[in-house]
């Protein structure tokens, strides 16, 4: 069975667990010795040694006292003493005669019944002598073979002593070798459990370490010495099956990239349009072949316009991308000699990784990215088209207007009476002719409007007037729709700079639309609102409401409504509102739900 790593080190641990636990048991078992043999020597020392010596002592006063047996006077005094010294053998006797003592006394091998027999027989012999009635001689020699055998026991006593002290010592120097042995063989279990640990953990994992170290330096493929079939042997494999499949998504990437990088380069090289990236100071860190010709054939190589800075100054501080739609936002350049138009579209980039990273710092890291497309053709075009379009209609203005005449003169029957028929047939054409009128009406504003975007007549009024005049100015037209106007103006008064008339014609356009959209005996509702910057103005019908896909062309010329048969109109009012929304730097818009009616609205800044 293959152990898996952790068990492994768990084995390895395990002998300095058991050795430390043996080492720990021993210690315990040798100092409970150590307390034991302790006790023996205090007791020895304190209690045994105590007793034996008073028996001595009072075994030498009774020797001192009988005088060889021979010089005992057997006076009153002398009674006395010895009835005293006979109760202190007694006592010491009894003391020797103790459990403890026996004990102790059987360990050193001495014959205790012996010694405690003379002992009572001194103590009986010497109780008699006193009452005067034994003989003091016998006494004596009991007495004196009595103290010979008592510094014999002394003398075990100490041997003994002697021996405890030894075996004392001894197990101190046993525990203390064994104490060194063990450091010792602990020392050497834990070089080995260090060694196999290096050999099974660290230096595999201090390898794979520097694989992947050296893999996210060099993007070498890992690989570990390390053939082992555990953990780590299948953590090493894997993790170099991953570096090689990481290699090669690498490389597949950098190919990848490098083709993309090759197209891209190929398109700039081969496109029309100048494409720049320009640092944090707007000066051109990169330029494509076309750029590169219109910087040496125009002014650009002398700086930017303050117009074109402005637009890039912004890009880089906002983030956010400037596109050019319209013709009217073309930039004229002069190139060669002669004026040339581009739609100049601008976006933020991250800076470019090159060795010159000044201007990297001069942005804050951040670039951006010009592109210069040509519209002359588009711009010549489209003044053409203006150009005949203002003649065409102004050259059909004159007759339109004389037929127009002409067909009310009959209408009104001052050049002779008409029936029915004829009637029906003049109101026909008085109709086309005035559609037609209309539609030249609104071909001459939208002429007008896209001619002059740049000669804005800015004046400073309050919204809320142009409103009422507005109101003013249809009021017979929705009375004849049965249609109510409603205007909710401001908590204050708002005022805006801008051109007048302009805005006249964005909101009659919206109040007629709504007007004629909206259907009989519904509202019309008009709402002013302030923001920080700009002013809105909202004008809301109750009509059928707009499909999203008309809502995204509504502004386009010649779109109308879904229900354009129900309502006559040429499709370019709207066109009109939002050149003129347009040139005033504005937002215009509208949202719609069919069934649920439309909401127009248009923002302009409330400061030039």
């Amino acid at each position: 069975m293959r152990l898996s790593l952790r068990s492994r080190i768990y084995l390895s641990i395990l002998p300095l667990l058991l050795l430390f636990l043996g080492l720990t048991y021993y210690l315990v078992q040798d100092v409970q010795g150590l307390y034991r043999d302790t006790n023996q020597i205090a007791f020895i020392n304190v209690d045994l040694g105590r007793n034996i010596g008073e028996v001595e002592k009072t075994l030498s006063a009774l020797a001192l006292l009988l005088d060889g047996g021979t010089g005992y006077g057997a006076r009153d005094r002398d009674r006395q003493v010895l009835n005293t010294l006979s109760l202190q053998i007694g006592e010491g006797s009894k003391r020797i005669q103790e459990g403890a003592v026996q004990d102790q006394l059987r360990k050193l091998m001495f014959d205790l019944g012996g010694y405690d027999s003379r002992l009572s027989q001194i103590g009986d012999l010497s109780l008699k002598l006193s009452e005067s009635q034994g003989d003091a001689s016998i006494l004596y020699q009991l007495v004196a073979e009595t103290i010979r055998e008592t510094a014999e026991l002394k003398a075990v006593v100490d041997a003994y002593l002697l021996n405890i002290k030894q075996r004392i010592e001894d197990r101190y120097q046993t525990v203390y070798y064994i104490v060194i042995g063990s450091m010792l063989v602990a020392i050497g279990l834990t070089l080995f459990i260090s060694t196999l640990l290096w050999l099974r953990i660290i230096r595999p994992i201090e390898e794979i370490s520097e694989g992947i170290e050296d893999f996210s330096n060099d993007s070498d493929p890992l690989d570990v010495d390390y053939q082992c079939h555990d953990e780590l042997g299948k953590l090493a494999r894997n993790l170099e099956g991953m570096t090689r499949r990481l290699t090669q998504y690498h490389e597949l990437t950098n190919q990848k990239l490098l083709r993309s990088t090759n197209a891209l380069r190929s398109i700039l090289d081969h496109s029309a349009d100048a494409f720049f990236i320009l640092s944090g100071s707007l000066k051109p860190v990169y330029a494509s072949p076309s750029a590169d010709r219109l910087l040496t054939d125009s002014k650009l190589k002398d700086g930017f316009s303050e117009d074109l800075k402005s637009q890039f100054m912004f890009t880089l501080k906002e983030n956010e991308a400037h596109i050019s739609k319209e013709l009217i936002d073309a930039v004229r350049i002069p190139v060669a000699g002669e004026d040339r138009w581009y739609l100049v579209n601008s976006f933020p980039i991250d800076a470019l990784d090159v060795d010159d990273d000044s201007f990297a710092q001069e942005g804050g890291g951040r670039n951006v990215a010009a592109i210069f497309q040509e519209v002359t053709l588009l711009k010549l075009s489209d003044s053409l088209r203006k150009n005949l379009l203002a003649t065409v209609s102004h050259e059909l203005k004159t007759p339109i207007t004389s037929a127009r005449m002409s067909l009310y003169l009959l209408l009104e029957q001052q050049l002779g009476p008409l029936n029915e028929d004829q009637l029906e047939l003049v109101e026909t054409a008085r109709d086309d002719v005035n559609r037609q009128l209309a539609t030249i009406e609104h071909l001459l504003d939208l002429t007008r409007v896209e001619g002059n975007v740049d000669s804005l007549k800015y004046t400073e009024f309050r919204i809320s007037a142009l409103v009422e005049e507005s109101f003013q100015a249809h009021h017979d037209l929705s009375a004849s729709y049965q249609v109510r106007l409603n205007y909710t103006p401001s908590a204050e008064p708002i005022w805006v700079n801008a051109d007048k008339d302009e805005l006249r014609i964005v909101l009659n356009n919206f109040v007629v639309n709504a007007i004629k959209y909206s259907g009989s005996g519904k509202q019309v509702d008009v709402t002013v609102k302030s923001g920080k910057k700009h002013c809105r103005v909202d004008v809301r019908d109750n009509g059928p409401g707009l499909s999203e896909d008309n809502v995204h062309s509504i502004f386009d010329a010649y779109q109308r409504g879904d229900d354009q048969k129900a309502v006559k109109g040429t499709g370019l009012g709207l066109k009109i509102s939002k050149d003129i929304i347009d040139a005033h730097k504005g937002q215009i818009g509208c949202s719609s739900k069919l069934d649920e009616g439309t909401t127009f609205f248009f923002e302009v800044p409330l400061n030039r």
